[in-house]
């Protein structure tokens, strides 16, 4: 590959680098909010209280139903 395109990979690579961590993050914790996660294979739980403090629940019967009347 010419040089000339090194300063463009470099940038992409620096681009992956710092969001890489950031969307698996996020994968992570939506994957465990919406129970793609089996939480008997954890071995430790660190987001276990957090939903309840946040007042989001992760039980199915409690997800709020939605009102289509009021979303239009």
């Amino acid at each position: 590959m010419p040089g000339r395109h090194a300063p463009v990979l470099l940038l992409v690579a620096l681009f992956q680098l710092f969001t890489a961590p950031i969307s698996s993050q996020i994968i992570g914790r939506t994957a465990y909010r919406t129970h793609g996660v089996d939480r008997d294979l954890l071995l430790r739980d660190e987001l276990a209280d957090r939903p309840a403090r946040d007042g989001v629940s992760l039980h199915g019967h409690d997800r709020p139903q939605w009102d289509d009347e009021a979303e239009r």
